[in-house]
């Protein structure tokens, strides 16, 4: 039996009580809510998330300053200690109130808004979006990559995934072009084009920044991050603002997670 739909209007009569963040209606959410769940994916892997809080934190100064040009040889960094008292000096300091990189340093660092439809692969599309964004600023390179092939072929579903897999894939294959394997919004088998090996990028290094200055610092300095976060009903009515749930929602309506 299908789902009603959300009762967004209500939802936002609720913001619009608020002083914070604003609301407004979208297309989409005339949905039931059986197919707004949809359109998110995440499966929490508790045990990875165990494992990552453990680790130590990273350096978050060594990684500004490898992001900044600093030479590596055999894993060591040979660096001039003024250029480490220069990038310590840019992430102690207290990140800038607005950051967007959609126009910075004169260009537009973000690939084009996708559209996942009805299946739950927010990971690959939030991991494909971080990466196709990063290719942009380090190398000024703009490509539009393959959503499905990291999905499909890296292990996850249409029923959702887990970003340190996706990142895994990434790291030890590579992704190819969309045009090798397109998007469609259904569970398809593994099926990339005789390209594939030649066109894909293959990322060399990746880090979890679990501390929320870090991360601060990493998207002042560095560029876009992937995340995992709670969603709840009124998230979908989200238009501007800094996002905190209604209390109601916080309470009594949490959904999926994306």
């Amino acid at each position: 039996m299908e789902s009603e739909p959300v009762d967004f209007n209500n939802i936002i009569k609720e913001v619009d009580k608020q002083d914070a963040w604003k609301a407004k209606h979208y297309d989409f959410m005339n949905l039931p809510g059986s197919e707004l769940s949809k359109k998110l994916g995440v499966i929490p892997d508790y045990e990875d998330l165990k494992r990552l809080r453990a680790k130590p934190k990273p350096d978050i100064v060594r990684i500004v300053a490898d992001f900044k040009g600093a030479k590596s040889k055999g894993g060591l960094y040979f660096l001039d200690q003024n250029f480490l008292d220069t990038i310590h000096d840019l992430v102690v300091e207290p990140p800038p109130v607005v950051v967007d990189w959609r126009n910075r340093l004169g260009k537009n660092n973000v690939s084009s808004v996708k559209d996942q439809l009805g299946c739950g692969s927010c990971v690959s599309f939030a991991t494909i979006a971080a990466l196709e964004s990063m290719l942009i600023i380090e190398h000024n390179v703009k490509l539009d990559l393959s959503e499905a092939e990291l999905l499909f072929c890296g292990g996850g579903s249409c029923g959702g995934w887990w970003p340190s897999n996706a990142v895994s894939y990434l790291l030890n294959q590579g992704v190819s072009q969309e045009t090798c394997f397109p998007y469609t919004p259904q569970n398809m088998p593994c099926a990339s084009c005789s390209e594939r090996d030649r066109q894909a990028i293959q990322i060399t290094y990746s880090t979890e920044l679990s501390d929320m200055n870090h991360r601060r610092n990493f998207l002042s300095s560095c560029g876009p991050t992937i995340c995992v976060f709670e969603v709840y009903e009124d998230f979908f009515s989200y238009s501007s603002g800094v996002y905190s749930p209604l209390p109601e929602f916080l309470r009594d309506y949490t959904l999926w997670k994306s």
